[in-house]
């Protein structure tokens, strides 16, 4: 079929929230932790839920070579938390959309850390 259209300002301005609602979860979990904006993962918040939640929403109404690059690893790591709260059918379509795609792959790094 024919290519979907999209408006690339639109997109982008979708980009742009999402990764503010990344950096804000990253900035909470690194307060949750105890630490002052480190480099590494902490452990997801039931919290912020909400804001993954939201973002996933914006993200999904993207191409994917405009989502940030975090995307797929931040989402993957809620996913738990997203069906406790919300529930396994209402995530289904950010499983499916967002992280499916890419459970059977590795990145180079995390090969070489396992």
């Amino acid at each position: 079929g024919l290519p979907v259209r999209f408006n690339t300002r639109v997109a982008e301005l979708l980009r742009r929230s999402a990764i503010a609602g990344f950096r804000s979860v990253s900035a909470s979990e690194c307060v949750a932790a105890n630490c002052f904006g480190c480099p590494s993962q902490h452990l997801p918040l039931y919290d912020q839920a909400v804001s993954i939640f939201n973002v996933c929403d914006n993200i999904l109404q993207i191409p994917i070579h405009f989502w940030p690059s975090c995307t797929v690893t931040v989402v993957q790591r809620y996913m738990p938390i997203l069906r406790a709260k919300f529930g396994r059918v209402k995530v289904q379509d950010i499983h499916q959309k967002i992280v499916a795609q890419w459970e059977t792959t590795f990145c180079k790094e995390c090969v070489i850390e396992s």
